[in-house]
């Protein structure tokens, strides 16, 4: 479906065909926000209101040859107010293939200025989804992982609107989904 269904206190656009989500949507506010509970360290678990032929598995993950991370759409991290929001995240429809240096430290550093912002704003609103960009011939190459063929995006995208008081402040983002040299 296009439209957003709510999973725990964030949204998402579940997408079947590539087995993650289209787009995932976190309202932030200073209590959202509160860390309540320790860092949920159980597994990640499959969409069970996806149909099984739809859904991606911990399996899908789990090739030692081309190891690729379970990346956030919306950061656990964000979402630390109680157990059961803190699972939620590790709902494998609010995740996508990532690179390891993507996801351990340029996705990491940008959720955690986008967190660190909107800790001081009065309210946000952020949008997080994989993205799928053309290369220099203006083709865009799906590749796929595990037995499901989870879609592997070439980038991740975020957008963010913080309130403060009158003032609204947007901010996006586009990430390449690949390691990078150089990048620590």
């Amino acid at each position: 479906t296009k439209d957003g269904e709510q999973i725990g206190d964030y949204w998402i656009a579940r997408d079947g065909q590539k087995r993650s989500a289209r787009w995932s949507m976190e309202l932030l506010t200073k209590t959202s926000l509160a860390k309540n509970v320790n860092r949920y360290r159980g597994a990640f678990h499959s969409d069970v209101l996806m149909a099984r032929e739809f859904r991606a598995t911990d399996a899908d993950y789990k090739n030692p040859l081309r190891p690729l991370d379970r990346g956030h759409l919306v950061p656990a991290d964000n979402h630390r107010l109680n157990e059961a929001t803190q699972m939620a995240t590790f709902n494998l429809s609010n995740v996508a293939p990532q690179s390891k240096k993507t996801n351990e430290v340029l996705w990491k550093k940008l959720e955690s200025k986008v967190q660190e912002t909107a800790i001081n704003s009065d309210g946000s609103i952020v949008v997080t989804a994989p993205a799928y960009r053309p290369d220099p011939n203006g083709e865009i190459r799906i590749r796929v992982i595990g037995e499901n063929h989870v879609w592997v995006p070439t980038h991740f995208a975020k957008a963010a609107l913080f309130q403060n008081k009158d003032k609204l402040t947007a901010c996006a983002w586009i990430v390449p989904n690949e390691d990078i040299d150089g990048i620590d």
